[in-house]
C-alpha cells in the first residue's frame, strides 16, 4: 500500500510539476519551513484543497468546519467545484450569514450527501473548529465507508487507523476531541483520496 501511495504522489507531482511550469504556481509557501507534513501539504495544495494567506500555510492553523465542508467537496469534484450552486439548498440557520456566506454553498452540498450533519438547535457552527473524530467522520462519510457499530467517536477513530487515514503523518496523531490543524488534515485529506 505504501509504494502504491509513493507511485501515486509522484505520478500526481510530476503532473501538478508540469502544470506549474506551465500556469505558475503559488504552492511555495513562506512559513515552508514551520510544515512538518510537507508532501501531504505540497500535493493537497497543488490539488486545491488548500490555499494559504498572503503567502503562508498556517500549518498549525485550526481548521473550522466550514473549511472542512470545503475541502470534502473539493476532494470529490475538483477544485474548481461551484458551489454557489448549492446556496439557498442548506437546512442551517447560521451558514448564510457566516462570513458573508463563502462557504454555504460547500456545506450544503456536503450536507445533501449526508457527509456533514448539524445540531439539535439547527445550527452548523462553521466557525467552530473541527475535531479530529468530526474530520475523520467527513472524510470516512464522503468516502461512504461504514465505520460499524459501536459508540462515536471511537468507530470512527479505529476505522480511520484501519483505513490507513493517518498512514505517514509526521509529528504527533491528533486527539480525537481536538482540533485538528492544517498540516494534519494535508495527511488525512491525502490519504483519503
Amino acid at each position: 500500500m505504501r509504494n502504491l501511495k509513493r507511485a501515486l504522489s509522484l505520478a500526481l507531482a510530476s503532473v501538478m510539476l508540469l502544470g506549474m511550469m506551465v500556469v505558475g504556481s503559488s504552492a511555495a509557501f513562506s512559513d515552508a519551513d514551520e510544515i512538518v507534513n510537507k508532501e501531504a501539504v505540497e500535493i493537497t495544495a497543488g490539488l486545491g484543497l488548500f490555499a494559504g494567506s498572503d503567502g503562508k500555510f498556517n500549518p498549525t492553523g485550526t481548521v473550522t468546519r466550514a473549511q472542512m465542508a470545503t475541502v470534502i467537496a473539493k476532494m470529490l469534484y475538483g477544485s474548481e467545484i461551484n458551489a454557489n450552486q448549492f446556496k439557498g439548498t442548506g437546512k442551517f440557520s447560521d451558514t448564510v450569514a457566516f462570513e458573508g456566506g463563502w462557504a454555504e454553498g460547500y456545506i450544503s452540498l456536503c450536507a445533501s450527501l449526508g457527509i456533514v450533519g448539524g445540531y439539535g438547535d439547527g445550527t452548523f457552527k462553521p466557525g467552530q473548529a473541527v475535531t479530529t473524530a468530526e474530520a475523520v467522520t467527513m472524510i470516512i462519510n464522503a468516502l461512504g465507508i461504514d465505520a460499524g457499530e459501536g459508540t462515536w467517536p471511537m468507530t470512527v477513530m479505529a476505522k480511520a487507523e484501519e483505513i490507513e487515514l493517518f498512514d505517514e503523518m509526521e509529528g504527533a496523531k491528533p486527539g480525537t476531541n481536538v482540533a485538528m490543524t492544517r498540516d494534519q488534515l494535508a495527511v488525512v485529506a491525502w490519504n483519503g483520496l
